[in-house]
């Protein structure tokens, strides 16, 4: 598998720290970072790798837009984690079991977040993206407590944090740099 990275939000770091999961053109690698060891966990078209709380799981999008999770060194292939709707989704392990999904809306030409519990039913808490063209990539505060993503486009793009337990507010963290705003990590320190 080439080994480079696709880009912006194509890497992880397990919680525990002990891997880290990235994307390339044809594969999701895990490396050991305590062994140095690097190992191909699924080839084809997979995106936005995120672990789960435990370090045992890696949740992804496939070809389709839909969530799957792999268990880690296992030879089970990815299986459904999460009803997404149809198109480009991404998808973030939270702390506490539940996903933060990122996915078009139901007009077609936006994008929605919420945050949803993989198996259950139902309506999830969810808020609107505002003004993004294409799916936000997002970042998990390494407390848990936060969330941030990118939102608008061109000159009007910038990073938004919000508090997984009050998806109603949100704060802006940087303007604009040049017309490009990624979110690729956090701090130790968080916000």
């Amino acid at each position: 598998a080439d080994p480079r990275p696709r880009g912006p939000g194509s890497v992880s770091v397990s919680p525990d720290g002990r891997f880290a999961a990235m994307e390339t053109a044809s594969a999701i690698l895990i490396t050991d970072l305590q062994r140095g060891t690097t190992t191909v966990v699924v080839t084809g078209a997979f995106n936005s790798p995120s672990f789960s709380a435990d370090s045992r799981r890696l949740y992804l999008n496939d070809r389709h837009g839909r969530v799957v999770v792999k268990t880690l060194f296992s030879d089970t292939p990815p299986t459904p984690a999460a009803d997404t709707a149809p198109g480009p989704s991404n998808v973030v392990a939270l702390r506490d079991g539940r996903l933060l999904l990122f996915e078009v809306a139901k007009d077609g030409t936006t994008y929605v977040g919420r945050i949803v519990t993989p198996g259950a039913a139902g309506a999830a808490p969810s808020f609107q993206v505002e003004n993004v063209s294409q799916v936000p990539l997002a970042a998990l505060a390494p407390d848990g407590a936060w969330f941030a993503y990118r939102t608008g486009s061109g000159t009007s793009a910038g990073i938004r944090a919000r508090r997984v337990d009050d998806l109603a507010s949100w704060r802006p963290v940087t303007d604009v740099l040049n017309g490009v705003a990624y979110v690729t990590g956090w701090s130790t320190k968080g916000i």
